[in-house]
């Protein structure tokens, strides 16, 4: 931003400002402008540049200009943190401010011309891809560091969801009988960055059903359409405050009890339509713990988290069966209790312990102090500190007395009471342009693409009306799984064009929706004539 400058000769000066923060540059060589208003520069002498290397401890004279000149030409002579101050000699002799040391800073610059180095180790058992990072740099931007798989044969790099770090690790799913490579993006805060790629192999083949395919001749008619906050109007702020701590998942020759389905971990903020699969690569999935059907991608889960430290080797001993995922789609997220057995002193905390590997390691989340109540039967609300979309997290909460007495905290292998996944992203919508049934005259085929990591076990609804604002009739009748194709038997009173529209939901309760713009012709009697005589003899 621009900022005037202050003091007896106000408004002479503008010095272009960075925020009150310092900005990072990847150049040795820049330049700081500055703007003296035409007909004030008779009322100044000259324009100093001073330049501090210890953070406004002591500062040097660097440069000096003449006011007809719009900026200082300045050359870093090796990396490192640069505070810079402007004073004007007017007319006088006299300077403004007088003391540079009591002046304001006018630009804060941190000169980083190096990438950041990174290091990835890969190795695959079987079809589960085990992954290791270690990272360093001085200025990281974790916020846009990212991991991305790419499918031998597809164009669109899957997005693997990880907690940013510098050192990490985690393991995913590769697609059966596919090959590909991972990499992995860091920067910093200059934009230097370094991207560290690994092949991955084949893995074993699994015999899954594929989706039909989308007829040659069928065109997009309608695509996604919700209100996604754009990348200029980011959403709220997340009151949920994140978890310290989170433990590291095992290393590569701890025993894996379970592998997490691929639409668990898929991240996707954008709606793209899903790429084209090589052959044999599946192009759907099922979830287990849930027994729904997953997102119709390439499986790429993952449970990554920062490695602090390195966890115990020894297998791991489950306490029971883990509780079904429940997804949510918003936060905060709060769970309620009802108390059913207290001693005399009551209720004195309730401990929130969260897990990321379902009860490998655990990590005190969160501790509340509840109201006063009047024995059991009291009612509370708990808040579970849900961090980050796509990872499932695992909670068990502790109630104590005041007297401090309550169960133990949660060990290795113990089950979390209650298992969680956020899920705001809304699913992704396309509806094709409808054919006629070479077989059946009387049909359509009607064909779409819908894809969510938690799509319901019926989550499409397909329909059509007269007029673009309805009333709308249900296509088949109720809703439909996620076959990407439906046999439409045109009945006798659907006018020769009609809008349609299709709906995907998914279990956290977002709803996309695309609707054709224009009315489609959906007329499929096919003219018949007899010649009835001549003319011209």
């Amino acid at each position: 931003m621009l900022q005037a400058f202050t003091g007896p000769i106000a408004g002479l000066l503008m010095l272009a400002l960075a925020d009150d923060g310092e900005k990072h540059l990847s150049v040795p060589r820049f330049t700081i402008p500055v703007s003296l208003a035409p007909e004030r520069q008779a009322d100044v002498k000259e324009v100093l540049l001073f330049v501090s290397r210890n953070k406004g401890k002591s500062w040097d004279l660097h440069s000096r200009i003449k006011p007809n000149q719009d900026g200082f030409p300045f050359l870093a002579t090796n990396d490192g943190s640069y505070w810079f101050s402007v004073a004007v000699i007017d007319s006088k002799g006299a300077m403004e401010p007088r003391d540079i040391y009591r002046a304001r800073v006018d630009q804060k610059i941190v000169v980083d011309t190096s990438k950041p180095e990174l290091q990835l180790d890969c190795e695959q058992r079987g079809q589960i891809v085990h992954l290791t990072w270690n990272g360093q740099d001085e200025h990281p931007d974790l916020a846009n560091m990212r991991m991305e798989l790419q499918v031998e044969g597809t164009d669109a790099a899957i997005p693997i969801q990880i907690i940013p770090g510098l050192k990490g690790s985690g393991h995913f799913p590769l697609p059966a009988n596919s090959t590909g490579v991972v990499r992995l993006i860091i920067q910093d805060k200059a934009g230097n960055q370094t991207v560290a790629i690994r092949d991955v192999g084949k893995s074993l083949v699994q015999s899954q059903p594929i989706l039909p395919a989308i007829p040659a001749n069928a065109s997009p008619v309608a695509l996604t359409r919700n209100d996604q906050p754009s990348p200029s109007q980011p959403p709220p702020p997340d009151p949920t405050p994140n978890i310290a701590g989170i433990p590291p998942l095992p290393p590569a020759s701890a025993s894996i009890p379970s592998v997490p389905n691929a639409a668990t971990a898929l991240a996707s903020p954008t709606m793209m339509p899903v790429p084209n699969l090589p052959a044999g690569v599946p192009a759907n999935n099922t979830d287990v713990s849930r027994g729904i059907p997953a997102m119709p991608v390439p499986n790429v889960p993952v449970q990554v988290a920062p490695t602090p430290a390195a966890s115990s080797n020894a297998p791991i001993q489950y306490r029971g069966p883990l509780p079904v995922v429940q997804v949510v789609g918003k936060r905060p997220i709060r769970a309620d209790i009802e108390v059913t057995r207290m001693g005399p002193s009551g209720i004195g905390s309730i401990e929130v312990w969260a897990t990321h590997d379902d009860g490998l390691t655990w990590s005190l989340a969160g501790t509340e102090t509840p109201t006063p109540g009047n024995g059991p039967g009291q009612k509370m609300s708990v808040n579970l500190p849900v961090s980050q979309e796509g990872l499932v997290h695992g909670f068990t909460l502790i109630v104590k007395s005041r007297a401090g007495l309550g169960r133990p905290a949660p060990q290795r292998g113990d089950i979390p009471n209650l298992r969680l996944e956020l899920d705001s992203t809304y699913p992704e919508a396309t509806l094709f342009s409808p054919q006629p049934d070479p077989v059946r005259r009387d049909n359509l085929i009607l064909t779409w693409k819908a894809g969510d990591r938690n799509l319901t076990n019926q989550p499409i609804v397909l329909e059509w009306a007269e007029q673009r604002d309805g009333p709308w009739t249900n296509v088949a009748g109720a809703d439909l799984p996620n076959t990407g194709r439906y046999l439409w038997q045109v009945p006798a009173n659907v006018p020769p064009a009609v809008f349609l529209k299709l709906t995907v939901k998914d279990q956290a309760g977002n709803i996309a929706v695309a609707q054709t713009q224009d009315a489609l012709l959906v007329d499929l009697n096919i003219p018949e004539f007899q010649v009835i005589g001549l003319q011209g003899r």
